[in-house]
This record gives C-alpha cells, structure tokens and sequence, in this order.
C-alpha cells in the first residue's frame, strides 16, 4: 500500500456522544488517500467503539491505546510518532470537517511546487447552533498582514491549528511536537512548527467545524486550568531561549500571551469563589514567570495588561490583616434585614477581596431571622469586621447612615447584603480612585442577575457613558448618575461634608446621589468592576 497524502490523528477521551457525527465525516472525505490515527488517552466511555468498528471494516483506520491519561497534546504526539503520511492534520473528535476538507488543503499544499503548511478556516458553532467564521477570518488577515510585514510566522499564526494541514517534514526536528501540559497544547504546537518555516498557503472553503459546548476544557477556567497554561508558557520560553536570546518579537509574544492569561483569570474569578482564593498563588506564578526571563522590564512593558497588573500588585497581601486607625482605604457598610438565604454569598464575595485595607461595617436593622448569624461567625474570626445593633427597625438609608457615623476608610462603600461584588471589586476601585492626585468617586458597572444567581442579564456600562456625556457638556452630575449607587467608593471628604442617605423607606439613593454629585469634584469609572445586584420578588 502507498504512504497516504494525509494522516488525520485524533486524541479520543470520552467522546462518545459526539464521536459519531466525527467519524461520518472524515468517513465521507471526497479524497481516499488517506490515514486515520485514533490514539484513545484512557477513556473511561465507550468512545472507541464506534472507531473500532469503522477500523474493522476500512484498514486506512489505526487505532493506539495509551496506558495512562496524559491530556491532549502528548495522545497527538503518539499519533505523530505513527504517522505515514505526506501531510499532517489534527481533528479533535467532537469536531468535524467539510466533505472535500483534505482534498482541497492537499490540492493547496501541493500546487505551485508545494508549500509546508496549508490552511483551511474554522467555523465555530455555539450551543444553539449558530455559525460563525468571523474569528478564523480575522485570524487569516493577521497572518496576512505579519507575512506582508516581514514578521515570523509564529507571531501570527497563533490559533486554529486544527484548520491546517502540514508537511511531515517539519516533524522531523523532534522539538516540533504539541506541549505536554494539559492546556495550551496548541500554542506551543504552532510556536514550534511555524518557527521552522514561513510558508503558508490558504484554502478557504475548506471548513473545519468548531463545536464549543459549555463545560469543554476551553470553555471552563479552573485553577488547574491556569497553573497549566502558565507551564504551556514556560515551555514557550524554553523554546525561544534554546535558539538564542529573546528579540523583541520573542518578548512581544510572552507578554500578550501572559497577558491574556491574567486577563481572563480576572474575568472568571469575578464569579468563581475557588479562583478568587486562589488569586495569591496565580499572582506568585505571574511574578516567577516574569523574572525568569532575562530582562522582565521589557516583557511588561510589551503588554498593556501586564503594566496595569504591576500597577495594582502593591494593594494587596494575600491573607486577612486588620486595619487600625489611618490604615483603613475602604469602609464596606451593608445594612442587615431578613436576608438570611442571600447572605451567606455576600459574605464569600467580601471575604475573597484582595485589596489590603478593609473594613465591613455590617448594621443590623433589627433581622427577626437568622441573618447575623453568619456575620457573626465571620467577625469571631477576622477584626476587619464589626457590628452594629439598631434599637428599632429604621429601614437601610438611616441603617446605612448608622454605618457612616463609624466608617474609618479613606473612602466608603455600600453593598446590600442580598447581592454581591467581584473578588478584585474594591482593588480596581480603589486604584482608580487613588489615581492622578485622586478622585472623589470612583464607579464600576453594576450587573443584574437572576433570581437563581446564574449569569448577569443586563449591565451598566450605559450608565457610565451617560454620565460621561452629561460632564462633557457641564451639567451637574447629578443629572445622570441618579442610581446605581452600590457600584462606587466615595471619598471620605464628601460625608464629612454632611452627604448621608434619606430617611424614607425607598429611593433612600434617590436622596444620597444628589448630595454626593453636589459636594463632588470628579468621578472616574473602572468597567471592570462589577457589582452584582440581584433582582428579587418582594
């Protein structure tokens, strides 16, 4: 038998319910000439039998089963080891490929004298089965534009590397292999291979199809998942300093990377309790990663992110410390009445702050349930927080007022104790409001979510353009910022001014606002901070 064109390598781990629809297709490829490597990474389903069962009846289909679970990158590394192919291809299982998929890209690689690499687009389909190309598009235009500039390969192809197929040739440097960490195979995939050449060729209509599905190893972000990435990284680095020192391009390339990294672990600890705790280590890992490289000024200067990280790293310490007197930066006052189901998630949110510096003045309003009773669990435990007793039910403006009157921070803060806040919340609050000589008010966004807690359905981000509008065109500032009052830090200054909420039993803010934008300066907003207010009955 003839080597084939094409070897197709699948790293298969419980797949099964998706694996079918795969098989149809590659099953259904216009050219023939082709080999399939299924390397199986101990799947505890019965996502073989399916491969197995194809394999009995066509023998281009070769089966590997691995004796231990490594992940996805060393089960393709298994495949390439086995492959006869002139050309290359990696299809993950739960995805699928277009009909005339590898004879287009082979007619591509192999026209006008050949070229090492030929690449296809992805279209990605979401839960609903909407399709989109856009990503793959722009990622194209990318490439494009680095090989028109002169730029290495490896600094633009840096995605879909499932959409391409590539000469066996370039394999032959066993460094060009996938990364052996659980994540991020495929950016160490395309750093090494393209590293070896600058020729591409694009063929659009052939399509690889992208499935993303909720819970999928890109989609969730876990603690593993970003100690991972940070080693896929290293492994990066390693690369690039084994051929020399770091250009430029090198340093460019590190800093987005890691920058993207911290990036969207800011995001996902917004909303996840085990990653916000987490944060001390991440930062740890961040800061070896940076001074491992030979000159760490340039690769956080080569990044935006990196640069705004290094601006806030000095306003916090993991751990609890108490703040006395002249050491507090934020007073947090939550008025307490009957919330007993809610408050418990309020306080997770506020013990996972990682700003140094805080106190939480929590004020009872007279609960007749069992709301202080967490509060109480937490202050025997951490002297940042106290509590307050009314002698009669008052309602939250005269609760929080009670608050005021005991604050000791250099700016206040107001959550109710039936919503909740982002874990860098007052970090990135307070850091936009210390800036540039400081500022009066500081605002974030505030986001709505469901009665069940699940995703935001609304957020505020209008409201900041608003009242931005309303400045430029020197109204008061009133005019706008009229509620959302949870979602900011006020300056100590404005209440000793004698800003306090009303004493009506709703629209206390409605009261509160004007009297802060009267006595108020300035007002800067920080979007990534996100207050999350909860749309209850009653």
């Amino acid at each position: 038998m003839s080597a084939p064109k094409v070897s197709v390598i699948l790293p298969v781990y419980n797949v099964e319910p998706y694996i079918g629809h795969c098989i149809e297709t590659l099953q259904a490829q216009t050219m023939r000439e082709l080999e399939f490597i299924f390397v199986d990474d101990c799947s505890t389903d019965d996502s073989m039998e399916a491969v197995e069962a194809w394999a009995a009846e066509d023998s281009r289909v070769r089966t590997i089963y691995k004796e231990e679970n490594q992940g996805a990158g060393p089960t393709r590394n298994r495949g390439i080891e086995e492959a006869r192919g002139a050309y290359l291809s990696f299809v993950d299982p739960d995805d699928y490929v277009s009909p005339d998929f590898y004879e287009l890209l082979y007619a591509a690689a192999t026209a006008g004298g050949g070229h090492d690499i030929a690449k296809g687009r992805i279209i990605r389909i979401d839960d609903s089965g909407v399709e989109s190309s856009e990503r793959s598009d722009r990622q194209d235009k990318r490439i494009k534009a680095g090989i028109a500039q002169g730029r290495p390969l490896q600094y633009s192809f840096e995605g879909d590397h499932q959409a391409a197929i590539y000469k066996h040739e370039l394999f032959e440097n066993d460094q060009v292999r996938y990364g052996k960490t659980r994540h991020l195979q495929d950016v160490t995939f395309l750093l090494f291979i393209c590293s070896q050449t600058q020729d591409i060729v694009f063929e659009k209509r052939a399509a690889y199809y992208y499935m993303s599905r909720d819970g999928s190893a890109v989609t969730h972000f876990t603690t593993t998942r970003f100690e991972s990435e940070i080693d896929a990284l290293t492994e990066c680095y390693e690369y690039m300093a084994s051929r020399g020192p770091l250009t430029g391009d090198d340093y460019r390339y590190l800093g987005g990377k890691l920058g993207f990294r911290y990036q969207n672990y800011r995001n996902a600890m917004a909303s996840s309790i085990e990653l916000a705790a987490y944060h001390p280590v991440f930062v740890e890992r961040v800061l070896a990663f940076i001074d491992s490289v030979p000159e760490p000024n340039r690769l956080v200067q080569s990044s935006e992110v990196l640069s705004v990280f290094f601006k806030h790293l000095p306003l916090f310490t993991p751990g609890m410390r108490n703040p006395g007197e002249g050491e507090v930066r934020v007073s947090v006052i939550l008025p307490v009445y009957n919330v007993e189901p809610y408050i418990g998630r309020c306080i997770e949110s506020l013990k996972l702050q990682i700003l140094d510096g805080l106190e939480f003045i929590f004020v009872d309003d007279c609960s007749c349930d069992g709301s202080m009773e967490a509060v109480k669990a937490w202050a025997a435990e951490d002297e940042r927080v106290r509590i307050i007793y009314n002698e009669e039910n008052l309602g939250a403006g005269p609760t929080r007022n009670r608050g005021i009157e005991e604050a000791r921070g250099d700016y206040i803060s107001f959550v109710d104790p039936d919503d909740y806040v982002s874990s860098d919340f007052y970090l990135l609050l307070y850091a936009a409001a210390v800036a540039d000589g400081g500022h009066d008010i500081a605002k974030g966004v505030r986001k709505r979510i469901g009665v069940d807690g699940t995703r935001p359905s609304a957020n505020s981000k209008r409201l900041n353009k608003v009242i931005r509008k309303v400045r430029r065109r020197l109204m008061p500032l009133f005019a706008a910022f009229a509620h959302e009052h949870q979602a900011a830090i006020y300056s100590r200054s404005l209440f000793e001014g004698g800003v306090r909420y009303g004493t009506a039993r709703k629209n206390q803010d409605s009261t509160f606002l004007p009297s802060a934008c009267l006595q108020s300066k300035d007002t800067v907003f920080e979007v990534s901070a996100v207050y999350y207010y909860a749309n209850r009955e009653g």
